[in-house]
């Protein structure tokens, strides 16, 4: 009995292992990490690569920390626009998550400072 439940935990396994998202890479392309990013307007792009393309069913969330998080369900969503960002240090990630919310693939976070001239 306890070979036959360690050769049904190997399968699952293995089963699990070969069922992997397919990706192989995914990071953010811009703004590089410690960059200064001129933006008056605190509007800031973030561009992402992803290979190989978007899957059907699977969705990009891109999180900023203190902005909240965007998301996109197509390919073309790898340019993604923060909007009236704050002046100041920033740090972004992305993960792609599937139809239950399952994290596939993440990339490594990148910090940026957001380079506003000050009224006054």
């Amino acid at each position: 009995m306890k070979n036959l439940l360690a050769l049904f935990l190997v399968f699952v396994f293995a089963t699990a292992q070969s069922q992997g998202s397919g990706y192989t890479g995914f990071s953010i392309t811009s703004p590089t990490n410690d960059q200064g990013v001129r933006a008056n307007d605190g509007n800031v792009t973030v561009q992402l690569s992803l290979q190989p393309a978007l899957q059907s069913g699977h969705t990009i969330v891109l999180s900023a920390s203190g902005e909240g998080s965007q998301s996109t369900e197509n390919s073309s969503g790898l340019t993604v626009g923060l909007k009236n960002l704050s002046r100041g240090l920033h740090t972004v990630s992305a993960a792609v998550v599937d139809k239950d919310g399952n994290n596939l693939i993440t990339t490594e976070p990148v910090s940026f400072h957001v380079l506003r001239v000050g009224g006054g």
